[in-house]
């Protein structure tokens, strides 16, 4: 059985067997609530489940575009406690070379794995200091082969595009770098069974805001309300804006 309510920025989706709801804004908060939450309710319960989770949503989507996820129960109850996931990732798109390091030195690789069922865009960090890895990701490029992965997740709504993101769906082959996703594996720390846990450090070159500019922007924006600030500086990693029930 589902149910549907929406409302603008909000869609409030109840089911039996699935993650049943997804609300969230580019940068924005993620809302989940599982399906087993709902069971034994009866309709009218149901409905006032729904209305709370759009009067508690709608007040953090009112500016951005907005995203939908859906995910499934099992994939929250594997990894809801875990910080890295193994995956056997098709490698679609690649950079050809590294972002410059005042940028973030990174490479990113777009592409699809089974345990995911999302877009995915994994980035290799420092990764001119990682020829093999590079070496290996090229190569995989476009061959349809998997390369075994495991690397930190993260549900990051930055380039989630217009689109609703739907675990299970039909995932096609990614021609670009920076498709409409937001999972993504960053950074990855192992590759072809091959450690690049020695990737893993500060940029050297790159230069993050000091804290008094991020703050100077943040009180810039006096007409917001606090949540709105702080998605418009981007000050709240997606992965920690992530509340479930």
């Amino acid at each position: 059985m589902t149910e549907n309510f929406s409302s603008g920025a909000l869609r409030v989706r109840l089911s039996v067997g699935e993650v049943a709801v997804c609300a969230l804004t580019r940068k924005s908060i993620v809302y989940f609530l599982p399906a087993h939450y709902t069971d034994g309710m009866t309709s009218p319960y149901k409905k006032l489940a729904a209305a709370l989770f759009l009067v508690f949503g709608l007040t953090a989507s009112s500016l951005l575009a907005n995203i939908e996820i859906t995910l499934k129960n099992e994939f929250i109850e594997k990894y809801k406690d875990r910080v890295t996931i193994d995956a056997n990732f098709t490698v679609d798109k690649a950079l050809a070379r590294p972002h410059a390091a005042k940028d973030d030195a990174e490479l990113h690789v777009a592409g699809r794995a089974p345990e995911v069922k999302l877009p995915i865009v994994a980035e290799i960090m420092n990764a001119a200091s990682q020829q093999p890895a590079m070496q290996v990701i090229h190569d995989a490029e476009g061959s349809n082969q998997a390369v075994p992965l495991n690397g930190v997740w993260r549900l990051w709504c930055e380039h989630g595009g217009e689109s609703k993101q739907v675990q299970g769906e039909a995932v096609s082959p990614i021609n670009t770098t920076n498709p409409p996703h937001v999972f993504e594996i960053h950074p990855i720390l192992s590759l072809n069974n091959v450690s690049l846990l020695e990737s893993v450090h500060l940029i050297e070159g790159y230069e993050p805001k000091d804290a008094e500019t991020a703050f100077t922007i943040y009180d810039r924006n006096q007409g917001l309300n606090p949540v709105e600030k702080l998605f418009r500086l981007g000050s709240i990693p997606a992965s920690f804006r992530v509340q479930t029930w």
